[in-house]
């Protein structure tokens, strides 16, 4: 088994949550979480890469269900809204 991605020390990264995989199979979306705010969030990452971009600042883990829409808290909230990765 080959380790998807490894925390940043220079980020301050303290956790990756486990990764869904987007349907493209080449990307998934994965939690981070860090000792600095503006690393915190959830990213798209790359398989073929270290290459990631954050596309929601949160604590908590996102979900990505077909046919678009990524559901994620906020506040109190269960958010939904379309996303195209």
């Amino acid at each position: 088994m080959q380790q998807a991605a490894q925390l940043d020390s220079a980020r301050e990264e303290t956790d990756h949550g486990p990764p869904q995989f987007l349907p493209d199979g080449k990307n998934s979306l994965v939690q981070v979480s860090s000792r600095r705010v503006e690393n915190t969030g959830i990213y798209i990452a790359s398989l073929d890469g270290n290459d990631r971009t954050r596309v929601l600042t949160t604590n908590f883990n996102a979900m990505f269900v077909p046919p678009g829409y990524l559901t994620f808290v906020r506040g109190a909230a269960l958010v939904a809204q379309r996303f195209d990765w």
